[in-house]
């Protein structure tokens, strides 16, 4: 490989394919194919579905309480809340960075909103719909809390939720998508939680937390729906068909995202975030 090649492998994170001729063939002696990567040094938007991937969610109760804890303990109370909505709702992080205290909270009733309306920057899909709606659950007024009590309750409807400490180019306070996953890498580093932490982290647990606390709910007392036992029977092709078909799922959302605030609190038995069946406890 020569010097220029590795230089531009080692500064921009470019992967360099050799490929050599070979008997009888009338292909060039070398080709080199540079193809540009995503480099872990560099500190701003990914390149599109290469961290999607290596990006690991919580794996349990106990991970989470730690970072929060470190968190808290530093009084880093924005930090604090940014991670515990992310992980109480799955909002993507473009998303979290983007929302207004209005958006959560309404000054002149003096109270937290019952649901989040806004819609997703990445689909432009509304976060109410007809089989789901982004309820803003105890775990997401708990962080919000703490965090505007550091504030003294010093809000103004338009500010950004989570303020950046010091003024953009343009003179927002807005905390940027790269700031955000700077937020949760660091947080999990700091807490000594060893996965590799970024953006699609706190979505990650989200919907792990989710498919943990809808699977207890379904083992334990046999009241649980299963949404691909459902499909099934009703004999339909596509989930959204189901969703909008069956008038419980809603409820059924609902509660699930309710059950991720109750893990987030600590007021449930589930601790691992793993999926571990023992095949004794079923019937053949």
């Amino acid at each position: 490989m020569s010097e220029a090649a590795y230089n531009l492998e080692k500064n921009e994170g470019t992967i360099v394919r050799l490929s050599i001729r070979t008997p009888g063939s009338k292909s060039p002696k070398l080709v080199i194919d540079q193809e540009t990567q995503a480099n872990p040094d560099y500190v701003g938007r990914q390149k599109k579905g290469v961290g999607t991937r290596t990006m690991q969610p919580y794996e349990s109760y106990y991970q989470i309480r730690d970072v929060l804890d470190a968190l808290d303990r530093k009084e880093k109370y924005r930090d604090y809340a940014l991670v515990m909505t992310g992980l109480a709702t799955g909002l993507r992080i473009s998303d979290l960075v983007g929302l207004k205290v209005e958006d959560v909270y309404d000054i002149s009733m003096g109270k937290f909103r019952d649901v989040l309306d806004i819609n997703e920057k990445k689909t432009g899909k509304s976060t109410i719909s007809d089989v789901d709606a982004m309820v803003i659950t105890e775990a997401v007024v708990h962080g919000l809390t703490k965090y505007f009590e550091s504030l003294n309750w010093k809000l103004l409807p338009g500010d950004p939720l989570f303020k950046s400490d010091r003024p953009s180019k343009d003179g927002s306070y807005n905390l940027s998508e790269c700031q955000g996953w700077r937020i949760v890498k660091g947080s999990t580093s700091n807490a000594k939680v060893n996965i590799n932490a970024g953006s699609h982290t706190l979505r990650k647990t989200f919907l792990n937390i989710a498919n943990a606390v809808g699977t207890t709910s379904r083992l334990g007392n046999g009241n649980g729906m299963v949404l691909s036992d459902v499909m099934v029977l009703a004999r339909h092709s596509r989930i959204t068909t189901t969703l909008r078909y069956t008038s419980l799922m809603k409820g059924r959302l609902i509660s699930l995202r309710k059950g991720v605030s109750a893990f987030l609190m600590g007021k449930t038995n589930i601790k691992s975030l793993r999926m571990e069946y023992s095949w004794d406890d079923w019937d053949a």
